[in-house]
């Protein structure tokens, strides 16, 4: 090998040399390289690493102090407040300056700020205002020039460093300073600096640990000063298992050093090998916590691995090219080069400083005078970039700094902003009235809930955008024409404008709307549209239409109406009929008392207070009474006064109702005489055979007497014919007595002296019984007076039985059960005997009814009814209940079905068979007892059972 190398030529040799030296340069070159590469690199993952962690450091204190900044100066604010209240106060009451400086001073002394804070005053010299207690004293020295600082504050935020009497070293102090220029005084809150770390919540850190990591599934993590584990980055159960498991690995090891690395080998879930991890944390002094950043070693050195690779695979290409071409080379480029590649390795580790010594025409000596251009050059671009960035740095400072600011400010008029939208629109959701707005184009911008659901039918989201015109169904083509018209005259005009109109709505009916629309305007004053609240005044209108009919049918009313306040007060009201009838209009009367005229208007007197009685009592008055008009004349009214209550309950207002019954009154007298009458007629036949019977036993009595008499004076005759023959002896004497005796014997004469008084006894009771029912059918029958007379009512019930007899005494027997002291009451007698007699007739019918199942059989000639079994029961009582006379008519017959006891009394309602019966007995009953005398008429019912009607008239008639 030596031999051959020895004979080899030159080229070959040059070529070995040359192979031999570029790959003894690959190797050497490339070691080197490598090891420069990996250290430029190794040095930038070192500065990323600190980088990271001084930035999870930098960000977390800048939270911390701009917490610390935004407390202390709200506390500022806060107290210059009151300091400003206690100096408005001082000014609006007139008080000393001196007695609000005094008690401003009280205030400011006494409060404290944190732990061991406190607020002070400092005036315009710079001396305390007053001491706060919680100063030491023993570092005046220090005091004033922290005093002084502050005065040349004015107001900001100032840090110092403190130390009072007894500590072993400062501690950091923040103070933040506010002017109260009225007094020149100088209000300040301070405290220590570590006593605030509290106000830095996790939330605000929980962004900054998100955001930095070593590498990519690396962790971050903050470990408060008792060791706890305050806030990591894990964001699934793998990163939160290894984070509680480093926690619990490093934390005693990081509290102790504070800050440094720590290396650890870690197996993920699912990977068969272990990876190497790298831990790195730092303490931040302020809050005495600790904040780590991790990430895999190789995922934080794969740049370095990525250029070993690429470096061997240049220097591999570079010795094939080089062996190839280094013949012709040779080794007069070996050294040269060597330099260069000095001169480049300084250059490229920052010394640009370094030149070529290399001189010639050649390339490598243009190389080294390019080299040596390229790092005056790369001198003096470094130098200029030096400065550059030193003051592109302070400018990016200032600008990051009102660039927080402003974002500051606009995430606060955006969350103002933002609530102020959602409080308009739950405002204007809540307003029950429909709401638009409309741009100055006439598109939709909004509506409420109210608008889009009610009026349009459909959802707000849905209106924006469009116009009138896309909602045919409400607005039609040439209602949306006459009103987008109008919106542009208003839009010109500005202002507002109101108007009503007529709208179909999803509900499918046309409502009524007043529409008020105002003009809004944009920021520079411009007309920017129209904002239009409608009102729903359907009801209303409906309300007004419906009042407006009633006021006219009360107007037109045939009664006459009229309206007071309470206790007959003053005349709210008075229709035309009431003109009519009275003859007073209601120009005279409006707001004068109704009493006033009371005198005029009624005969009867002290009427009103009865009246007002009642309608205390019973809410309500009615009855008949004797009116007079102007001109003085009289007619017949039918009045009936109701009270109107308030919300209280309260009787506001006396509701009067007055008819004229003159006319009536004539027609109900005639048609109760006729019902009278026709009951009379219907009871005749009945009647005529209660008279028959005591008039035939009468009539044989009297022929009894007849003959008797004959007789007896038969005996008369004989006696003077005796007498006249009779003897003066005393034989004669006794023939004659005994021939007297002889005849009277033949005669009857004892007969005639036991059976002539009964004859005579009998005739007169038979006269006294015709006497009594002509008298019963007299009083029954007769027309009676208008005007309510006091009667007894017992002997109007014994009348009615007496007339009435021959309907019920074959089919019911009669109980009395009458109060003998039962007052008289004021009334129309003979309506009120036509009452009874309607009531009790219809007893009788109902016994009959119920007995139909027995045998009965009424006289064709006579109308007597026989029955066989047992008969029915009328009971009839009276007495005096709740200062009203109560006459109570009840029977055992088949009573009343419970669906016809509402309507038993409406006229020409009948249960009877066609023919039997007209349906108005009970009707007049009714309306004699209740409108007539103001009483009652009830009934009481089971069928099967019978029924009992229950009158009830009040005493007070007269």
């Amino acid at each position: 090998m030596i031999h051959y190398l020895r004979n080899a030529s030159v080229r070959i040799k040059l070529i070995g040399i040359n192979a031999i030296l570029l790959l003894l340069l690959f190797c050497m070159g490339g070691g080197f390289t490598y090891l420069f590469v990996s250290h430029i690199f190794l040095e930038r993952v070192e500065s990323r690493i600190r980088l990271a962690s001084g930035m999870v450091a930098g960000n977390m204190e800048f939270a911390g102090e701009m917490a610390v900044r935004s407390y202390l100066k709200a506390q500022a604010e806060t107290t210059l407040g009151v300091v400003q209240a206690l100096y408005s106060e001082s000014l609006r009451k007139g008080h000393g300056m001196e007695e609000a400086r005094r008690r401003a001073a009280e205030f400011l002394a006494a409060q404290t700020v944190g732990k061991s804070g406190y607020i002070f005053c400092l005036d315009d010299q710079g001396k305390p205002v007053f001491r706060p207690r919680s100063w030491q004293s023993g570092a005046e020295d220090g005091q004033e020039a922290i005093l002084r600082r502050m005065l040349e504050t004015g107001n900001g935020y100032i840090e110092y460093e403190w130390k009072n009497a007894g500590e072993a070293a400062p501690r950091l102090k923040v103070a933040y300073v506010a002017l109260f220029r009225p007094w020149g005084w100088y209000v300040g809150v301070s405290g220590y600096r570590d006593e605030f770390s509290s106000l830095v919540t996790m939330a605000d850190l929980k962004g900054v640990l998100s955001s930095v990591a070593l590498s990519p599934g690396g962790l971050t993590f903050l470990i408060g000063s008792d060791g706890s584990l305050l806030l990591g980055n894990a964001s699934n159960s793998t990163a939160q298992s290894e984070l509680r498991s480093v926690y619990q690995l490093f934390v005693s090891d990081m509290m102790r050093r504070k800050s440094g690395r720590i290396e650890y080998q870690w197996k993920d879930p699912g990977r068969s090998g272990f990876r190497e991890r790298l831990i790195v944390f730092q303490e931040l002094p302020k809050f005495n916590w600790i904040v780590g950043t991790s990430g895999y070693v190789d995922a934080i050195y794969a740049p370095v691995y990525r250029v070993k690779y690429w470096i061997a695979g240049v220097f591999a290409m570079f010795f094939v090219l080089v062996a190839g071409v280094g013949h012709l080379a040779g080794m007069s480029i070996v050294r040269p080069l060597g330099e260069m590649t000095e001169c480049f390795r300084r250059g490229a580790k920052g010394d640009y400083s370094v030149r070529s010594r290399r001189g010639g025409l050649d390339e490598l000596g243009a190389m080294g005078r390019y080299f040596n251009e390229l790092m005056e050059r790369l001198q003096r671009q470094t130098d200029f970039l030096e400065r550059t960035v030193e003051e592109r740095t302070r400018e990016l400072a200032h600008l990051n700094n009102e660039y927080l600011r402003e974002i500051d400010q606009k995430n606060l008029a955006e969350e103002k902003l933002r609530l102020q939208v959602a409080f308009l629109n739950t405002l204007l959701s809540a307003i029950p009235s429909p709401v638009f707005y409309q741009g100055a184009d006439g598109r939709f911008l909004g509506c409420n809930r109210s608008y889009a659901h009610d009026v349009l039918g459909t959802e707000p989201e849905a209106v924006q955008g469009k116009t009138l015109r896309d909602f045919g169904g409400t607005y039609s083509h040439e209602l949306s024409s006459t009103i987008m018209k109008s919106h542009a005259r208003l839009l010109r005009s500005g202002g507002r404008m109101t108007v009503e109109q007529v709208l179909p709505c999803a509900d499918g009916h046309f409502h009524d709307f007043v529409i008020d629309k105002t003009v809004f305007h944009d920021s520079e004053g411009k007309p920017a549209g129209i904002i239009g609240v409608l009102v729903d005044i359907t009801e209303r209108r409906k309300v007004e239409r419906d009042r407006e009919l009633l006021e006219r049918a009360v107007e037109r009313a045939s009664s006459a109406i009229f309206i007071t306040e309470e206790d007959f007060g003053l005349i709210r009201y008075v229709n035309c009929a009431f003109e009519e009838d009275t003859g007073l209009n209601r120009e005279e009367t409006a707001g004068r008392p109704f009493r006033d005229f009371a005198a005029a208007l009624y005969r009867e007197q002290d009427i009103l207070e009865s009246i007002l009685a009642s309608v205390r009592s019973r809410n309500v008055w009615a009855g008949r009474l004797t009116a007079m008009r102007r001109d003085g004349s009289v007619y017949e009214a039918e009045l009936t006064v109701s009270a109107v209550r308030d919300e209280s309950g309260k009787a506001r207002w006396l509701v009067g109702v007055q008819n004229d019954i003159s006319e009536r009154g004539v027609m109900e007298a005639k048609l109760l005489q006729a019902q009278k009458l026709e009951s009379i007629g219907l009871l005749a036949a009945g009647i005529a055979h209660e008279i028959n019977t005591p008039t035939q036993f009468v009539s044989d009595n009297l022929r009894f007497i007849q003959d008797s008499t004959d007789t007896l004076l038969e005996l008369v005759n004989a006696c003077d014919v005796i007498a006249g023959q009779a003897p003066g002896t005393d034989a004669d004497t006794e023939e004659f007595f005994s021939a007297w005796g002889k005849r009277a014997e033949e005669e009857g004469l004892d007969f005639l002296r036991d059976e002539l008084p009964n004859a005579i006894a009998q005739s007169l009771e038979g006269i006294e019984r015709i006497s009594s029912i002509v008298s019963a059918m007299k009083e029954f029958s007769h027309p009676g007076r208008k005007e309510k007379q006091p009667a007894n009512l017992n002997d109007a019930l014994r009348n009615t039985l007496t007339v009435t007899r021959n309907e019920w005494k074959y089919v019911a027997s009669v109980v009395l059960n009458l109060d003998e002291s039962l007052p008289e009451v004021h009334c129309l007698l003979t309506e009120m005997n036509q009452v009874f007699m309607n009531i009790i007739i219809n007893a009788a019918h109902a016994i009959v009814e119920k007995l139909k199942t027995e045998h009965i059989n009424r006289d064709s000639s006579t109308g007597v009814l026989s029955v066989s079994g047992e008969m029915g029961q009328i009971h009839i009582s009276s007495g005096v209940q709740d200062g009203r006379v109560c006459i109570r008519i009840a029977d055992n017959g088949v009573g009343i079905a419970a669906e016809h006891l509402r309507m038993i009394f409406d006229p020409f309602f009948t249960t009877k068979e066609v023919g039997k019966g007209t349906g108005q007995g009970l009707a007049i009953a009714r309306d004699v007892v209740v409108n007539k005398h103001g009483g009652t008429l009830e009934v009481e019912s089971e069928v099967g059972k019978g029924a009992t009607f229950i009158i009830s008239l009040p005493l007070d008639q007269e």
